[in-house]
């Protein structure tokens, strides 16, 4: 008896969430926050596009099983791109987004930790805080400790060469691709992706990806062209002088806007080009 009404409860309980679920996504579609998106427009949090000429890693993991499903994780390029030592020696935002381009900021810039952005964060409640910073070397200056931020040791780029989460990444990547190429279907389950978005003065538009980092390198894989995604904020160029550490005068217009440019210019494989572990 206390197993049905545990059963009971439960069933209750999941039907109240798919309704809420339900009307959420209502307003954020009467609201223009839940819309169809050329994947082509869709980058993750450090420029690695889902465009056609981009390189993204989680798409490389789906390329690599597909051609050789018994191949050894030390053998893959997403392992050998995550423990590559420069990717490693990696302290800042600006490092990161400056990899293979010596000229790209002035060198008194503001160093942004990562999860940090001159607009602050991707959400709107941690933008509002100056983003989320996290990181080896943010934990080195601040004596915080963000490894376990989303989860034990689940986030990447935290100390990109520990093995744990290469794997765990590697073999999450592979159970959501098993589960998607039999079909997609947020609207059934109520789950959709999302992005902060940018948008330049002449309109270009820029989706930074806040959830959907294996989902949406996947649905590429499979062909898709534009995928229905949560708009979380749109940061607009022309209100640059609201951006969080620009506001606040932490970090100068022109090195905002050379940041916020870089989601438009890079795609990732420049960075993969400058460590030349494609071709070896």
């Amino acid at each position: 008896m206390n197993s049905q009404k545990t059963s009971f409860r439960k069933k209750f309980f999941q039907t109240l969430d798919v309704g809420k679920n339900t009307l959420r996504y209502g307003k954020l579609a009467l609201n223009k926050q839940l819309v169809k998106m050329p994947l082509a427009e869709i980058t993750d949090e450090f420029a690695f596009s889902l465009a056609p000429d981009g390189w993204n890693y989680f798409s490389v993991i789906l390329d690599e099983l597909s051609a050789k499903p018994e191949i050894a994780l030390e053998n893959t390029l997403f392992y050998k791109f995550f423990t590559h030592p420069q990717i490693n020696q990696i302290q800042t935002l600006n490092e990161l987004l400056t990899l293979g381009r010596p000229n790209a900021f002035i060198s008194d810039g503001h160093p942004f930790y990562l999860g940090t952005y001159p607009w602050g964060g991707l959400t709107p409640d941690v933008c509002s805080k100056g983003g989320t910073p996290f990181g080896w070397y943010y934990d080195q200056v601040s004596g915080e400790m963000t490894r376990d931020l989303w989860g034990y040791k689940k986030t990447l780029w935290y100390q990109p060469n520990d093995r744990y989460t290469i794997e765990f990444d590697w073999n999450l990547t592979a159970k959501y691709f098993s589960s998607i190429k039999k079909g997609y279907k947020p609207i059934r389950f109520l789950s959709f992706p999302s992005v902060s978005l940018l948008v330049r003065h002449n309109g270009e538009q820029r989706g930074i990806i806040v959830d959907g980092h294996h989902r949406l390198p996947i649905l590429k894989y499979l062909g898709y062209k534009e995928v229905r995604v949560e708009i979380t904020q749109v940061i607009r160029e022309e209100e640059i002088d609201d951006w969080y550490y620009v506001k606040r005068k932490i970090c100068s217009k022109s090195q905002a806007l050379e940041i916020f440019q870089s989601f438009f210019l890079l795609n990732g494989k420049e960075r993969l080009d400058h460590l030349q572990l494609h071709k070896k």
